[in-house]
């Protein structure tokens, strides 16, 4: 039997939360998603992400839940439960981005909102080739500000944060 999570209003932040918390509160059941739909890929992306990785969910169905599912409302206070329990007490060495990698479309967003500035912290960029082929000035630029472009792995790999000095990380992933 499914399990349909509805929620509403939500921000990718929360997308990652939900597909956290719903495949642990309801382990294995197949969610149907309803509700709030992705609003492009990047939410798409996060949703497909998040209950595969931190949710353990193999597969789900985006709206058109089947007849006789449970139905269950994500409320807030377990999306703020998912994001106390995920975060870390102490100052993080980097930000982390990229986990699922960033596509060559979010790569140049991310160049134009760094541009000419001067990272204070390590941020560490996770992306594929051909995605780094199609940015390759926004790449160049990001480098530029500092940030490390790791291509065609996952930054949480052990040799790459420990290579550089990373202990604690702040990410945008579940």
């Amino acid at each position: 039997m499914g399990i349909v999570p509805t929620f509403h209003g939500i921000r990718v932040a929360e997308i990652w939360a939900m597909t956290s918390f719903v495949p642990r509160a309801y382990p294995n059941r197949i969610p149907a998603i309803e509700g709030a739909r992705p609003r492009g890929l990047a939410e798409l992306k996060a949703l497909c992400a998040g209950l595969a990785s931190s949710g353990g969910a193999a597969m789900f169905r985006l709206g058109g839940a089947p007849a006789g599912a449970e139905r269950m409302e994500v409320a807030e206070a377990e999306i703020r439960e998912v994001f106390e329990r995920l975060s870390a007490s102490e100052e993080p060495d980097a930000a982390l981005l990229g986990c699922p990698h960033l596509s060559a479309f979010e790569l140049k967003s991310l160049a134009r909102a760094v541009s000419g500035r001067k990272l204070k912290r390590k941020l560490i960029i996770c992306s594929f080739e051909r995605a780094v082929r199609e940015a390759t000035s926004a790449v160049a630029s990001l480098r530029v500000s500092g940030a490390y472009v790791v291509c065609g792995a996952c930054a949480v790999t052990p040799p790459i944060l420990r290579d550089l000095g990373v202990e604690c990380v702040i990410t945008d992933s579940a």
